[in-house]
């Protein structure tokens, strides 16, 4: 990976000759003049808060400004009072992103914390910063290609535990809504390798919204809201969640329901203990999900995803899958004939199939699904899938959804349906014509008056 360039931010509290602005106290030292505006200065240093305990932690904090740059700071206790006497002194050394520049490490902030040497002491921000004018140079980072450690950190947590841990994390837009945050308790450690394995299964759509301060101790999360919050020791009582670093335990209110495509995929691969594969297709699943629960996705993305991936996603989403065959039909037949032509699709999309599309590039390896978990799989694993896949991109034409609507009445040996059904069918029939289907229903609604007019305009097949 070729450099990543970051401004640069300082703050700490310094005596009058060691200021830039030639003031005592807590300040801005140096910043960015290029990459930062003073209102993000001023939105960062409301962040910037460390107050003193018996332990003294290493601060890490993980954020995005109001404009959309990441933040990954650290801030260090200072061990010199200042010229009074007074404790309490500390440095935050940030390192500010330009979101296409966070999005190229995949918004990892623990790869940043392993490999930047943050500035931790007055004289060697001194040494780095321009004195007269405050001004301080970006850096350019150089990072490793590979992902850092969440699938190491995520190997330590049993997989029930690392489910609800995920699942916290794929809800962050929810919590931030109800201002909900996780608490994350233990020493440095292990609160950095808790929440590194929480990231694991965050897709980097979501992960600039994962705002975490390691170290929350006296800080005011109503002024200061973060997604997730260190703390030395566990709170008296629970608000939300408690992760416990030490033992590796999730408590609180843990959504029981799972609510999108994704996180039926990444709950059954962390169930299946395939930690590398959701690092290495966790974007591509996200796009596939988001396409198949019908939001807005990444096109490229998807149209990147392998058959083995198609194939996982759909099997363990049989209901999202028939959700999206219901929106596909829902322009071509009537409501009450829907459930009849997806139940047959849904079962074997290959009677509709016509020749598969070349532009969605499927590969031909891998073509097994892992988990039987969910209460209802799509039939076939495999060909099948990837068939009704390629049916869901292409979409259907009315006369492949009366041929559906016909196979689901033979399937029941041509059992009258209710009247108003037929009503529906009657009504799909002016506008399409079908003949086998045409037969049935004049059977079904008058075989003495419309029998004989349907067979009289049948062909011989039909007839």
């Amino acid at each position: 990976m070729s450099p990543v360039q970051a401004y640069q931010h300082i703050y700490s509290n310094v005596e009058q000759a060691q200021s830039p602005t030639g003031r005592g106290g807590f300040q801005t030292l140096f910043y960015t003049r290029s990459g930062l505006t003073e209102a993000e200065v001023s939105e960062m240093e409301g962040r910037l808060l460390y107050f003193s305990s018996k332990v003294e932690p290493v601060k890490r904090l993980f954020f995005t400004l109001s404009g959309g740059k990441g933040v990954i700071a650290q801030i260090t206790a200072l061990a010199e009072p200042d010229q009074f006497g007074r404790k309490g002194r500390y440095l935050a050394h940030s390192l500010v992103f330009e979101p296409e520049d966070l999005a190229r490490f995949q918004a990892d902030p623990f790869r940043v914390f392993r490999s930047f040497s943050f500035v931790s002491t007055v004289a060697e921000a001194l040494a780095q910063g321009n004195f007269k004018s405050g001004d301080i140079s970006p850096v350019a980072l150089t990072l490793s290609e590979k992902p850092a450690g969440d699938v190491r950190a995520a190997e330590s947590w049993p997989p029930a535990a690392l489910k609800k841990l995920a699942l916290l994390a794929l809800r962050v837009e929810q919590q931030a809504r109800e201002r909900d945050a996780i608490i994350f308790a233990g020493n440095e450690a292990q609160i950095e390798q808790s929440l590194e394995a929480a990231f694991l299964a965050l897709p980097l759509a979501l992960r600039p919204r994962c705002s975490f301060d390691t170290y929350f101790y006296r800080c005011n999360l109503v002024a200061t809201y973060f997604w997730a919050v260190g703390l030395p020791e566990p709170p008296a009582r629970i608000k939300f969640a408690l992760v416990n670093g030490a033992t590796r335990e999730v408590q609180g209110e843990i959504p029981a329901q799972l609510k999108t495509a994704y996180e039926h995929w990444a709950l059954t691969a962390i169930e299946a203990k395939r930690l590398t594969y959701i690092a290495r297709q966790r974007d591509l699943a996200f796009a596939l999900a988001e396409w198949l629960d019908g939001r807005p996705h990444n096109q490229a993305h998807l149209q990147a995803a392998s058959s083995e991936l198609i194939t996982d996603l759909l099997a363990v989403n049989p209901q999202a899958v028939r959700a999206m065959l219901r929106r596909k039909m829902a322009d071509l037949l009537p409501p009450l004939l829907i459930d009849r032509a997806v139940d047959v699709i849904f079962t074997n999309a290959n009677t509709l199939v016509d020749k598969p599309s070349r532009k969605l590039d499927l590969k031909p390896e891998s073509l097994h699904g892992w988990s039987d978990s969910a209460s209802e799989q799509l039939p076939g694993r495999s060909a099948n899938t990837l068939a009704l896949y390629r049916r869901l991109q292409q979409g259907f034409t009315a006369p492949q959804l009366a041929k559906a609507v016909y196979q689901s009445y033979a399937a029941q040996s041509f059992v009258r349906p209710p009247k108003k059904e037929l009503k529906a069918l009657e009504a799909f029939l002016k506008r399409q014509d079908c003949p086998a289907l045409r037969v049935l229903w004049a059977y079904w609604d008058n075989p003495r008056k419309q029998l004989p007019k349907a067979l009289a305009q049948a062909d011989e097949t039909t007839y």
